[in-house]
């Protein structure tokens, strides 16, 4: 898992102590077919500082006749699920600051949050 009880990895973990990064059009498309009920939190999971922005992302569940698992969220908690019951309907997020602040894991069991700025 991507932190201590959170299901799954992200495919794009952005570190705690990332200040700048930016990214369009990303997108995570789930094509588990393999009988095997598989669950991620997040598709992307970044910190919410000023310098990290992530535009245009995506979630598509490709196979629901014989998928199973999904992704809960597209980005930091946000843009919904991408399972079984929205097959190959893509899941949007366009900015990621429209995600809320994300808690990560920081040394042994502790944690911080990471919160947008107010710009």
């Amino acid at each position: 898992m991507s932190a201590p009880g959170k299901e799954g990895y992200p495919a794009l973990l952005g570190s705690p102590r990332c200040r700048a990064l930016l990214r369009h059009g990303h997108g995570v498309l789930q094509p588990i077919h393999q009988g095997l009920d598989i669950l991620a939190a997040n598709a992307f999971e970044v910190p919410v500082t000023p310098g990290v922005r992530l535009h245009n992302l995506l979630t598509v569940f490709l196979d629901p006749v014989n998928g199973e698992g999904g992704i809960r969220n597209v980005v930091n908690g946000v843009g919904g699920p991408s399972s079984i019951a929205n097959a190959s309907t893509p899941v949007t997020v366009t900015d990621s600051r429209e995600a809320p602040p994300t808690r990560y894991a920081v040394g042994r069991g502790a944690s911080r949050t990471h919160r947008r700025d107010s710009a």
